[in-house]
C-alpha cells in the first residue's frame, strides 16, 4: 500500500513539475499589468456579435441592417 501512494505521490509532482513552465511569466504578467494601468493595453480584441441573436443592440446607435 506505501508503494502505491508514493507511487501515486510521485506523478503527481511530475504533474505539476510539467505544467510549471506554462503561462506568462512574473515579469511578462507585471509588464502587461502595467500597461493596462497607464492606459496603454487592450482588454479584449474585437468579436463581430451582430449576428447573435442573444445579443441585444445598444441604445442610441443605428440597428445592424439586414
Amino acid at each position: 500500500m506505501k508503494r502505491l501512494v508514493t507511487a501515486l505521490a510521485f506523478v503527481v509532482v511530475l504533474g505539476f513539475i510539467g505544467c510549471a513552465n506554462e503561462g506568462p511569466t512574473s515579469d511578462e504578467l507585471q509588464e502587461k499589468i502595467g500597461r493596462g494601468v497607464r492606459g496603454e493595453g487592450q482588454l479584449s480584441t474585437d468579436i463581430d456579435r451582430s449576428d447573435d441573436r442573444y445579443v441585444r443592440p445598444r441604445e442610441g446607435g443605428p440597428l445592424p441592417s439586414e
